[in-house]
């Protein structure tokens, strides 16, 4: 890194802070003083300059720049005067002629004071320049630009004085200036002023600080791209709305390469995150505890993304930071910067104070991002913290966005097991935040019927039919079948089926045990103990759920009808049986959508509760039904995409259910979890820290999306879903 020097003589300095000084005294008491009692003030703060500066060689000096500076500032305020009050607003405007842009952090500039008197128009005013001193007001000028942003017209110097030799004071900076003839103003080219391309830039930004970037806070790389920092200052008027955790965007200019006597300055947008930080009084320059300098707020930054345009971002990759400046996002930015541009309604994500109405990508035209519901979601959380919820916003937009055509809104499949998604409330019924949401984004109400699984004869609707499946299916609803007889149990499945058929017999559960109990009991050939233990698959209990009498079949043409969602409501059956009702209906989907190939209608198939149907660990019984279940669920998972058909599952610990299925989920949503989730978030957001996980409140999750495209970045947002209470509920 290069340092270039510049050097300021001791008058300067003392006439620079006295104007802080003033300026803070006008600021923290506004339209308090009558001339008098501000004549007195003035003459109060010389002194104290005065008197810390007696022992110079150059205190006549120091003593005639004060002087001709008070006599001017109480002659304007005679002239600013309301009600018999200086007032703060007139004596600025009478004394600067115009708005004076801060820069009192920074003594490391060429010039002391910036003034913009017209939009986009600044003059800077140099202090007590001696004969000594040499000025170049064509530098001044592009290093005003540099900073502000703004075109800068003329450089005055103010109470010039004719001391020689008067002590100095050097400063070092990090960028190296050439000095350039002054360009005339049709010559001068900034990229800022030309809009032919979209570098993200925002126009007209409301300050909230700055970037402190000198010899002593540059910017700071560690090996670890995710440990860069740099510091910041947060402007006094906006110190409580800024805290640690943050998310600001930082903005300036930098100089173009090959530059050419007339200098090219290109935008820079970044943004970064806040981290630890403080808030402290300024002391004056030489550690003035009497200062009136204001609070001030510093944090250390961390960069995030840098914007390439108004929808694309890239690595952060600016090196030089002189002159940036800091300011809140906008709402595209929040959705730029969370991942959530484009697709359907999804909630809102919120970043700090901002709520901005979120989109989970969706793309008809696009060959990647039309299949996007297709890749698996795993939502953790807590009981009763907004899981159920954000399901069924799921389902009413998916199923119902007008965004999505009509032949491509998939269909959902829940199974049930705690009454959850049996009933749906009408849109018309719902709360006002609910029901203004669905009409904005025409989300309506979409169809849905519940079928029942019992084994009491007088509940239920629906049955399982064995011969629905392949034979090579049915053994994943027995939960009794074992591995080391797995091959014999469908080679008798597969030979008793084919007698039925030959004797125009129904296939059906009772059949095919009664064949296959009388073809193993006559084969000598067969393992007495696995002759026991098919005997034993064919009466467990799961068994009772299928080919009930009385009941409809649950075939591919019931499951599978365009603008039909179902409810497979399994409350009333044990674990066991629960898993049968899920094996039948993945293979159902396994073999119509990818066996078969048949794409319409798209499919989602939702397990509630998933830890209790697929769990890490079960008993030695389920162990080996358990697993094959999940991989089956795992097909579905990687093979689903291409094929139209994707699995949703919800859990409460993500170390409950089988590891396989997180590990493939393409979106990760995580409510308020338990603290032993903590493997989980450092794996699956790192970029969180464990506490403000655990914090979140009701309804509000953070999403994960790997999915991503050339226009389509990964999702990491906080969202949240309207309350879906109705009208009379308490919302």
């Amino acid at each position: 890194m290069t340092y270039r020097l510049i050097r300021k003589n001791l008058i300067r300095l003392i006439v620079k802070e006295y104007h802080e000084k003033v300026d803070d005294l006008l600021e923290n008491f506004p339209n308090k003083y009558s001339l008098h009692e501000f004549s007195g003030e003035l003459d109060a703060i010389a002194n104290e300059t005065k008197q810390q500066h007696r022992a110079s060689d150059h205190i006549n000096n120091i003593r005639k720049s004060l002087k001709g500076v008070r006599k001017e500032m109480i002659r304007i305020a005679g002239q600013s005067l309301i009600s018999g009050k200086v007032s703060k607003d007139s004596f600025f405007t009478n004394y600067y002629g115009g708005i004076v842009l801060d820069n009192r952090i920074f003594d490391e500039e060429l010039y002391d004071k910036v003034i913009e008197f017209e939009p986009d128009n600044t003059i800077a005013w140099v202090f007590s320049t001696s004969p000594n001193d040499e000025i170049s007001y064509s530098q001044i000028q592009g290093e005003v630009e540099h900073d502000f942003g703004k075109k800068c017209t003329r450089v005055i110097e103010k109470y010039q004085t004719n001391a020689a030799d008067i002590p100095t004071k050097d400063f070092e900076i990090n960028e190296e200036t050439e000095v350039e003839d002054e360009p005339d103003e049709n010559d001068a080219k900034d990229d800022s002023s030309s809009h032919s391309t979209d570098d993200g830039w925002v126009e007209n930004p409301i300050e909230i600080g700055r970037v402190l970037f000198d010899k002593k806070n540059g910017l700071k790389l560690h090996k670890d791209r995710k440990k860069w920092y740099f510091t910041l200052l947060i402007r006094n008027e906006f110190v409580d709305e800024i805290w640690p955790n943050s998310k600001v965007a930082v903005y300036g200019k930098v100089k173009k390469e090959n530059q050419t006597a007339i200098p090219e300055f290109k935008n820079v947008t970044f943004f970064a995150q806040l981290g630890e930080g403080g808030k402290y009084r300024a002391h004056g320059k030489d550690g003035d505890f009497d200062s009136w300098s204001k609070m001030h707020t510093d944090y250390r930054a961390y960069p995030l993304k840098q914007k390439i345009s108004s929808t694309e971002l890239c690595e952060f990759q600016n090196s030089d930071l002189t002159g940036f400046k800091v300011r809140k996002l906008n709402e595209d930015e929040v959705l730029l910067l969370s991942g959530m541009r484009g697709g359907i309604a999804y909630g809102d994500t919120m970043i700090d104070d901002m709520k901005v109405t979120a989109r989970f990508p969706y793309d008809a035209a696009n060959p990647i991002l039309d299949k996007t519901f297709y890749q698996s979601k795993h939502i953790l959380g807590r009981m009763n913290t907004g899981k159920t919820t954000a399901l069924k916003w799921d389902f009413m937009i998916t199923a119902t966005s007008p965004i999505i055509p009509e032949n491509k809104r998939p269909i959902f499949i829940f199974i049930d097991g705690q009454n959850n998604f049996t009933r749906f409330p009408k849109i018309e019924n719902l709360n006002d935040e609910a029901r203004k949401f669905c009409e904005t984004h025409q989300i309506t109400n979409p169809k849905l019927d519940v079928l029942t699984f019992s084994k009491d004869p007088n509940r239920g609707d629906t049955t399982l039919g064995l011969d629905q499946l392949p034979v090579d299916s049915w053994i994943y609803m027995f939960a009794e079948a074992a591995a080391n007889t797995e091959g014999t149990l469908i080679q008798e499945l597969t030979m008793a089926r084919e007698t039925l058929i030959r004797e125009q017999l129904e296939v059906n559960i009772e059949n095919i045990r009664r064949e296959v109990e009388n073809r193993i009991n006559g084969n000598t050939q067969i393992n007495y103990n696995i002759r026991n233990a098919i005997s034993r698959v064919l009466s467990s209990p799961e068994t009772n759920l299928l080919d009930q009498e009385n009941r409809t079949v649950l075939t591919p043409e019931l499951l599978f009808q365009r603008g039909r969602s179902l409810t497979l409501d399994v409350s009333q059956l044990n674990f066991n049986d629960r898993r049968a009702v899920v094996a039948y209906v993945a293979e159902m989907l396994h073999h119509h959508k990818f066996v078969n190939g048949r794409h319409d209608p798209p499919v989602i198939f939702v397990m509630d509760e998933a830890e209790q149907i697929v769990p890490a660990r079960g008993t030695a019984r389920e162990k080996y039904n358990i697993e094959r279940l999940a991989g089956k669920l795992c097909e579905i998972t990687e093979n689903g995409r291409q094929n139209y058909y994707g699995f949703y599952f919800v859990t409460h610990h993500s170390h409950k259910v089988n590891p396989d299925l997180v590990n493939l989920a393409a979106t990760q949503m995580c409510f308020k979890p338990s603290a032993d989730d903590a493997r989980f978030i450092k794996k699956y957001f790192p970029e969180l820290p464990l506490d403000e996980v655990l914090k979140l409140n009701t309804g509000e999750f953070w999403m994960k999306c790997f999915i991503s495209t050339d226009e389509q970045p990964e999702i990491f947002a906080k969202c949240r879903f309207p309350s879906l209470a109705e009208k009379t509920d308490k919302i």
